[in-house]
Parts: structure tokens; C-alpha cells; sequence
């Protein structure tokens, strides 16, 4: 490629909603931001858009060309459910190599999932360069305990990094476990602070309006094993602390037991639903202190970002991966989650604290991003 004919690139993200998208969709504007790329495609499912709001970069363009998520259903649409998924994820392969004909022999594919085990299929052109972006190097469950579905998606991950051009990954400890597998062609950088989406407009729902989180600990996010939240609640009660947890459960065992807990405490409110953007960030911004209970992750947390850009006051878990991404953040405490009195302990201290940051960076320069971007295209710039 000559060194004055700019490039496209597709990233390619199937969740429509959520941290996974809205990370997506920056990284879509940091790339088309960048003088030698010509047009950044988003590639994603109906419903994208909708979440997303209106993207303002000039050079994106958002693409909901991927076949439409399955609602569950009854129990013969359950028993077909896994040849519809093998199905769908074929058409989500056509789907991927119409848009990698438009882009040139020079162009990108920037993969936000590892659900593709074969770049070659993806890519119409052999010089299409297939870049992975791998969010979490170690899964969420124990490898021991893993169930054939689980095993199953974990050996689609490997064959994924194994078969892409280049890797990219957020923070040093994830480059470190990544290493053994993709060698040389990983790059890990930070996950950036700033963003370039719009203010989700705000919204007037019953659960977010009747529960006052100023005199509240705030456990957001996407519930799940990992995520400790029993946790926090355990801590909650010990610590005399009003918790409000809000996020949905991934499974329908999670759902149950937290609701149990929940309604068997005096200060714990649980909130299993799914948030909007603007429930998300109102939630950040108004909380007297938000709460990390992880008991294992290896990744950096979007809520972690999204609690710093707030300038929020946040107890964590004492884990190397968020301490590392935490960096100088001023207005954090961590504690020992292997502790649960000491966890409870560190909790009420926090809360009665409760000091949020005084000052942030700029956060509207992008230049995180811009090494995001960086690293994204670097394999093509090197070749030019």
C-alpha cells in the first residue's frame, strides 16, 4: 500500500448493547479519526443504532447487518437452539465477508469477539488483516468446573487468537497471560477514560427515580459469579451500609439466589434488569460511593473506567488487574475479598468517607484512544 492511500476498516461487534458496543463504537471513531483511514464501518445487529445514539466522528458509519438476536421461547424452540446458533453464526460470516469486499485488499478487520474461530472466512481479500481485540484473557469460571458449552467457547477463543493476523488486549497482566499464545503479534494498552459518544438522553423510569443513591453504596454491572455481589451485600448488612445493586443476572440461578438475599436484607435493594446508557452513568454520577466486589478478574473493568470518568468515590477488591488500571486514581480504596469482615470493614469506612475525585486529566483530547487506535493499525502501518 502506498504511503498516501488511506485504508478502511471494519469493527465487527454482534452485542448490540452494552459496554461491549459502546467500546466498539470508540474504538470505530479513534480508527476513523486517524489522517490515513478513509471510512471506519461498525459492524453490529439491529438495535445498535437505537442503543448507541447518533455517532458525530465523521467517517463512521454504523452497519446493523448481522441477523437479529433469538429470544429464548418454548421447549421445541429450545431443543433447535443450538443449530440456530450454528446457523446464525454462518450468516453472520457472510454477513462479515459482503462488508470485507467493499473495503479493499488493504483493509481491516477488528474482531470485538472471539466467537470466530477461522479468519480466513471472514475476510473476502487475502490481504485483508484480521486484528483480534481479546477482552478478557482468562474466562470469569473456573476452567475446572467448566461445562461442555463453556469449554466449548473456550476452545473457539484459542482457535480465534491463533488464526488472527494480530492481537490487541487491555492492560499489562493480560499481555503477560496472552503472551504464551500469541507471541510477538499481541499488543496490550490501557483501557481509555475518555469517550466520543454522546450523552445518552435522560430517562424517566419508576426503578431509577424512586431509590435516592446520595446516602447510598451503588454495585453495578453485569451480574454474574465472578462479580462477588453476594459479597457486597454480605458486607452491606455487616457494615450497616444501604446497597443498592443494579445490573442484570447472567443466569437464571444468579437471579434467584441474589434475590433471596436481597429480600432477606435490611439494607440491600436489588434492581435485576437490564440498564439503559443513561440509567448507567446517572447511577455513577449520584452514588456515594460504588463498589468493585470482584473475587476473580483478570480483565480491566468498564465500570471501573466509567466510575473514574464520574470522578466517583469506589471501594474495590484488592486485585492486581484493578489496581493496575485504577493507576493514581485518588478517591479509591481496595480491601481484601478473601476476608469478608475486614471486606465489611473497609467497606464502612469508605462509605463514611466517601470523598469523590477533585480533578480528572481531559478527558476530551482522546489521546487513550488514539493509542487504541495505534495499536489497532500498527500491523498495516509497519508494512507501508
Amino acid at each position: 500500500m502506498e504511503n498516501n492511500q488511506k485504508r478502511q476498516v471494519a469493527v465487527i461487534c454482534p452485542t448490540e448493547y452494552g459496554g461491549q458496543i459502546e467500546h466498539a463504537a470508540d474504538l470505530a471513531m479513534a480508527i476513523a479519526a486517524e489522517a490515513d483511514v478513509e471510512q471506519c464501518f461498525l459492524v453490529s445487529r439491529p438495535g445498535a443504532a437505537a442503543y448507541l445514539g447518533t455517532l458525530e466522528q465523521p467517517g463512521v458509519r454504523l452497519l446493523e447487518v448481522l441477523p437479529p438476536r433469538r429470544l429464548t421461547g418454548g421447549r421445541v424452540q429450545n431443543l433447535l437452539r443450538p443449530l440456530r446458533q450454528v446457523i446464525d453464526l454462518l450468516t453472520e460470516h457472510r454477513a462479515i465477508r459482503r462488508v470485507s469486499r467493499t473495503m479493499g485488499d488493504d483493509g481491516q478487520l477488528v474482531l470485538e469477539t472471539s466467537k470466530y474461530p477461522l479468519a480466513s472466512l471472514l475476510r473476502a481479500g487475502k490481504r485483508i488483516e484480521v486484528v483480534l481485540f481479546v477482552h478478557n484473557a482468562k474466562p470469569h469460571f473456573d476452567r475446572k468446573e467448566a461445562g461442555f458449552r463453556q469449554r466449548l467457547l473456550m476452545g473457539l477463543e484459542t482457535s480465534s487468537m491463533k488464526t488472527a493476523d494480530r492481537v490487541v488486549t487491555h492492560g499489562k497482566n493480560q499481555g503477560k497471560t496472552l503472551s504464551e499464545i500469541v507471541g510477538d503479534r499481541l499488543s496490550a494498552v490501557s483501557l481509555p477514560m475518555s469517550s466520543r459518544l454522546s450523552n445518552p438522553q435522560e430517562l424517566s423510569k419508576p426503578e431509577s427515580s424512586a431509590y435516592d443513591l446520595k446516602d447510598s453504596a451503588l454495585c453495578i454491572g453485569e451480574l454474574r459469579s465472578n462479580k462477588g455481589v453476594e459479597l457486597a451485600m454480605s458486607a452491606a448488612d455487616t457494615a450497616q451500609v444501604p446497597l443498592l445493586v443494579a445490573g442484570k443476572s447472567d443466569e437464571e440461578e444468579t437471579r434467584v439466589k441474589l434475590a433471596a438475599l436481597a429480600a432477606s436484607s435490611e439494607y440491600v435493594t436489588l434492581q435485576d434488569r437490564f440498564l439503559e446508557r443513561s440509567e448507567f452513568d446517572q447511577y455513577l454520577q449520584s452514588a456515594r460511593l460504588v463498589v468493585l466486589p470482584y473475587t476473580h478478574f483478570d480483565a480491566q473493568s468498564g465500570v471501573l473506567t466509567k466510575a473514574m470518568h464520574a470522578k466517583a468515590a469506589i471501594f474495590a477488591s484488592d486485585l492486581p488487574s484493578l489496581r493496575e488500571q485504577a493507576g493514581d486514581y485518588s478517591a479509591i480504596e481496595f480491601a481484601d475479598h478473601r476476608d469478608p469482615a475486614g471486606f465489611a470493614d473497609g467497606l464502612a469506612k469508605a462509605f463514611q468517607a466517601g470523598q469523590r475525585a477533585a480533578q480528572n486529566a481531559d478527558l476530551e483530547d482522546f489521546s487513550d484512544w488514539k493509542l487504541v487506535a495505534g495499536a489497532v493499525l500498527g500491523g498495516r502501518r509497519n508494512q507501508t
